[in-house]
């Protein structure tokens, strides 16, 4: 429900042209389920088959943003492999879908 008032209210102020500072507070200020903590890491993922290496930016329990030249649709699903700071032998692997793209990276919205 609350996703939805914040993309009808995007709407309506896109549809009035406000755009600016306003359209960024409304759109941001919505609270996040998980609380996001910093992690640069080297992270490979795949799409689609093919595979690519980014930056991690930070990471949730729900997503992480991943800094990477290439660009990617929203909706496509990922694998994510991340290694461990503590022991670069062992890796863990995320799989979600890409929910934001940005001129710096991805975000991704793990599937649980």
């Amino acid at each position: 429900m609350f996703s939805a008032l914040r993309i009808a209210r995007k709407a309506t102020i896109e549809a009035f042209g406000l755009i600016g500072r306003y359209t960024r507070r409304v759109i941001l200020s919505a609270p996040r389920r998980y609380k996001r903590q910093p992690y640069s890491n080297v992270v490979s993922f795949s799409v689609d088959g093919s595979e690519y290496r980014g930056i991690s930016e930070d990471i949730s329990a729900g997503g992480m943003f991943v800094r990477t030249k290439r660009v990617f649709s929203v909706g496509r699903k990922i694998a994510v492999k991340l290694h461990l700071k503590s022991n670069k032998e062992k890796e863990m692997v995320l799989h979600g879908k890409i929910k934001r793209v940005t001129k710096d990276g991805i975000g991704i919205s793990f599937i649980i």
